[in-house]
């Protein structure tokens, strides 16, 4: 058997449990919760103990299960825990969280005895509740003994089942009372079982099941398993079903209609509890809601892996190079029925196309505990209170973005909390809240992504980052005093740049803000810088919400093809070469009330940013910050749908490409990044 298995199932519920947990404890930081927020708290717990368990992640378990006792008491109270015991709770979800990142890289969790001992000290129930609980553990612990020395053939019995009836079937369902056992050497048995309830709510709604999940969880399992499924699937197709999993050795299956309840629930085990058919089940179930309550007969969603999501993606753009090649190749006329065939085709594959990067897009609040997390340890570490507020967690981008973005994001937010945000001492003699303060905001806007991430701390001076770069030889004084405000703000983006007096562990050292403009730019994005001194700073990107397939303007410039994406070009042009002016050293023409600089892109990619225009020439308009460019080219080809490939090393350190696409003719065309072209000429 392969154990990887249930580390996946493992690891993407855990996620699930973990974010769930911590989204919750925020919201408690703001105002009280309700009872049924104050459930799922527990639920989370509960569930993430179980499951740890079973994994024999026994630190998991343990740092779990003393967080359960404290929702647990938290549920019975009904008024919220002292902010201490919040923290606690707190600083509990995120070591969980960074235990599930260590199983994922391949590690073992490390023991939090600290943390589990101070979570136990706080008194969590009374002495009558506390003593009801030893009763009930008493009885596991005795039934447990039973349990190892049953035989596999022959489980042991449970508790008697609750005193509430058995949940109602539906219409037309048939009971079917199933034996399964496993194998006697199966490793991690108690999982494998887990997984075989997991699937046999594939086929049915599980009423009953002995052992209890938890019993299964905590080891008290013998390699049998008693389980009443609520079905229409025909008795022999679900044994058949349940012996073609994994590590069955053998399935009884006995149909059983309504009328044979009563004396089939004498010898039953013990009924499925809620919280383990909502967190080791499956389905979930609402709070307070019936096990046995109307679930869908169709399996509403599925887990695929994500490279098979990217296999998916790449098949569908190779279908799209191959559409546009039948078009060249066969007789495409109007009213031809090979034109009709290839229209009929061209819209199947744009609505695959369009099915499948839905299906990619992720809500950015995937993202948002994970960098909760760090800003919580990282003012910690620093003695530095600081909020992180989000807003705009809806907003859905491609996951490939969000996995890069990842880094780029946490750049800026160590820098903001490092270097932006105040001490305590600074922050009183400034007259703001001893609690700092970044919010990250996006928004949709023209079919692309706007997100800011802004700090209320200190800011930054642009006369002092001109006199740095000036000082440390990154320009002449007379390029220094030619920067506006803005483009002296981007020197904080030059590799090796840095204004801090000492460098550390956590920033400080030159590097940083030059790979957040490097990732931006690679996924054909911009970063902007704003800043107010003794207000703070704030970092605007502008992200394309997929990069995979998109819309590029074709130009010949110096004999080869390039592709200018269309979503950075405002419009195209035709530029006379006597309507060009001089101005501060840049040649540029009047178009409305604005003055646009003309770029050469032949000479730019010669490294000839003056080469001379021809006497007429084509230009793509663009906009980088405030200033409106013309990148002027030889021809411009048409405009066409492409795929988009990643540059691989060392073209990747050419800040003027964003990518590569296969044309429909076969060619490769680089993707120009149109900001970077700007900067590099004024470098040149």
């Amino acid at each position: 058997m392969d154990v990887r298995e249930f580390l996946d199932i493992f690891l993407s519920e855990s996620r699930e449990h973990v974010e769930g947990m911590n989204a919750l404890l925020q919201r408690a930081r703001a105002h009280p919760l309700g009872a049924e927020e104050i459930n799922d708290l527990f639920r989370h717990a509960h569930s993430l103990k179980g499951m740890a368990a079973s994994m024999g992640f026994r630190p998991m378990a343990d740092l779990a299960h003393a967080m359960e006792d404290q929702f647990q008491a938290w549920r019975d109270r009904g008024d919220p825990p002292a902010a201490g015991t919040l923290e606690l709770l707190q600083r509990g979800s995120d070591r969980l969280a960074a235990q599930v990142d260590l199983v994922a890289a391949g590690g073992d969790p490390q023991p939090e005895d600290a943390l589990t001992a101070a979570l136990r000290a706080v008194p969590s129930r009374s002495p009558g509740a506390r003593r009801g609980r030893r009763r009930a553990a008493g009885g596991r612990r005795a039934d447990r003994p039973a349990a190892r020395n049953a035989k596999p053939h022959d489980a042991a019995p449970a508790p008697p089942p609750r005193s509430e009836p058995a949940a109602p079937t539906a219409p037309g369902d048939d009971r079917l009372h199933l034996q399964v056992f496993l194998q006697k050497e199966t490793p991690l048995p108690a999982a494998r079982a887990l997984v075989i309830l997991k699937r046999l709510a594939e086929v049915g709604r599980v009423i009953e099941v002995s052992p209890a999940p938890e019993a299964i969880s905590a080891g008290g399992f013998d390699g049998g398993l008693r389980v009443t499924l609520a079905t229409k699937v025909a008795p022999e197709r679900v044994r058949r079903f349940v012996l073609d999993l994994p590590d069955v050795a053998d399935c009884d299956a006995d149909a059983a209609r309504e009328n044979r309840r009563t004396s089939d629930r004498r010898s039953a085990e013990r009924r499925v509890p809620a919280a383990a058919a909502e967190g080791e089940i499956a389905p979930q179930a609402e709070a307070g809601a019936v096990i046995g309550a109307a679930r869908p007969e169709a399996i509403g969603t599925i887990r695929v892996a994500t490279e098979r999501m990217d296999r998916l993606l790449d098949g569908i753009g190779e279908l799209i190079l191959d559409r546009e090649r039948l078009k060249r190749a066969l007789d495409s006329r109007r009213g031809s029925p090979e034109r009709a065939i290839l229209e009929n085709l061209g819209r199947t594959i744009d609505a695959l196309r369009d099915e499948v990067v839905a299906m990619r897009m992720i809500p950015f609040a995937s993202l948002v505990p994970r960098l909760q997390r760090m800003v919580r340890d990282l003012g910690r570490r620093l003695d530095k209170p600081v909020e992180l507020a989000v807003q705009g967690v809806e907003v859905s981008l491609d996951r490939s973005i969000l996995e890069e973005m990842m880094d780029p994001l946490e750049h800026i937010l160590r820098n903001s909390i490092d270097h932006g945000i105040e001490d305590a001492a600074g922050r009183r003699a400034a007259s703001k809240p001893s609690e700092g303060r970044i919010e990250i905001v996006l928004a949709p806007r023209d079919g692309r992504v706007h997100l800011s991430v802004e700090d209320d701390g200190r800011g930054i001076d642009p006369g002092a980052l001109r006199r740095v770069a000036v000082d440390r030889r990154f320009l002449t004084r007379e390029a220094a005093e030619r920067l506006s405000d803005e483009e002296a703000l981007m020197l904080i983006t030059l590799p090796g740049f840095s204004t801090a007096a000492r460098t550390t562990d956590i920033s400080g050292r030159g590097v940083g803000m030059d790979v957040v403009l490097t990732q931006v730019r690679r996924l054909g994005g911009r970063l902007t810088v704003r800043s107010r001194v003794g207000a703070g700073t704030r970092f605007e990107m502008d992200l394309p919400p997929t990069v995979t397939v998109t819309r590029a303007f074709l130009c010949r410039a110096a004999g080869d093809v390039y592709a200018v994406p269309v979503s950075v070009v405002q419009n195209t042009l035709h530029v006379r070469r006597e309507g060009l002016q001089e101005s501060h050293g840049d040649r540029v023409i009047q178009r409305d009330d604005e003055v646009v600089t003309v770029l050469p892109l032949s000479g730019l990619l010669r490294g000839d940013p003056v080469a001379a225009f021809p006497a007429m020439f084509p230009a793509l308009v663009y906009r980088e910050g405030r200033r409106p460019y013309a990148l002027a080219v030889d021809e411009i080809l048409g405009e066409e749908e492409i795929v988009v490939k990643p540059l691989k090393h060392p073209l990747e350190l050419l800040p003027q490409y964003a990518g590569a696409a296969i044309l429909n003719d076969g060619q490769i065309a680089l993707i120009l990044d149109p900001a970077n072209l700007a900067r590099f000429s004024r470098a040149a």
